[in-house]
């Protein structure tokens, strides 16, 4: 095992599942709400927080900073480049740009774009209740898909286990998540529905490092196939890496609760048997090409 899936595996019990709170228009910044940029230039072995200060110090003019992230290695030394998050979008990231080049304290700064992925939010959930209960999971389900259907494409209609008045909808498509909250108060076979949003799990206001206790989420690059977890492991979130290979045969013999690998380069067939078949495809979106229940079938 190569030292990256060693400390993949160290670091399992610290994984936590992406921050999903329903929210409503007001209350999430979007990807266009949020300007990001990459920042070198920096010597490795100064200080953690004399760097973070005077770059945010530097960049404060920019625009509100809601994080400045430098990663410290296990030696104790900086990682060489770090990442800034404004909220302001796209203005923040050009009045950055100016700064590169300029002294920050006796070195000079290097500033990169580090935009987000073009579909990072693209894929929401929306949570609905107020339908009509009476109505058969077949009957709510083709309502809930001609409902929602304007909003994008939908990838899976999900029930709360313990109750068949919330449903999930699961969605794909470039600004799915403004016209889910346009259905909110709307009248579905006759009934006012509650649409609540469960916003795209990859955009954040904070470098996923610092909202992880040090998991370096979009760095991670190693085969899959080749890691073992402990068989007592509960919660197990990779996702938005660049992760390769499989799912290992040995994961279903796993309790998992709380499972993601979402948007890496995975490939192969799902194992069947233990928990895996009962994450719904969210769980296992956005892969290179992964097969099997809850996906579609292999070929």
């Amino acid at each position: 095992m190569s030292p990256t899936e060693g400390s993949a595996t160290k670091e399992m019990s610290l994984l936590t599942l992406n921050e999903r709170d329903t929210t409503k228009r007001t209350t999430r910044p979007r990807k266009r709400d949020i300007g990001r940029i990459r920042v070198m230039g920096y010597s490795i072995d100064l200080p953690h927080d004399d760097v973070v200060n005077a770059l945010r110090k530097h960049f404060s003019s920019c625009g509100e900073i809601t994080d400045v992230c430098v990663h410290v290695l296990t030696d104790n030394l900086l990682d060489s480049f770090g990442f800034i998050y404004f909220l302001g979008g796209q203005g923040t990231v050009d009045r950055a740009m100016q700064l590169s080049g300029t002294d920050v304290g006796g070195w000079n700064v290097t500033v990169k774009p580090y935009p987000f992925l073009e579909d990072a939010d693209w894929d929401p959930v929306a949570i609905v209740q107020g339908y009509d209960t009476c109505l058969g999971k077949t009957d709510i389900k083709r309502m809930l898909f001609d409902h929602f259907s304007s909003c994008g494409q939908i990838k899976d209609i999900k029930f709360q286990r313990s109750s068949i008045g919330l449903a999930s909808v699961y969605l794909y498509g470039e600004g799915a998540e403004d016209k889910v909250l346009d259905l909110d108060g709307s009248y579905m076979g006759g009934c006012k529905i509650l649409v609540k949003l469960i916003p795209s799990s990859g955009i954040y206001t904070v470098h996923p490092r610092s909202r992880h206790l040090g998991w370096p989420r979009n760095m991670f690059q190693f085969d899959l196939s080749r890691v073992e977890i402990p068989k007592t492991l509960g919660i197990l979130d990779l996702n938005h890496n660049g992760i390769i290979g499989s799912i290992p045969v040995q994961w279903t013999g796993t309790p998992l609760q709380i499972f993601n690998v979402s948007y890496n380069r995975l490939c192969g067939c799902i194992p069947t048997g233990g928990k895996l078949q009962e994450f719904d495809s969210y769980s296992y979106f956005h892969n290179k090409c992964l097969c099997g229940a809850p996906l579609d079938r292999c070929k």
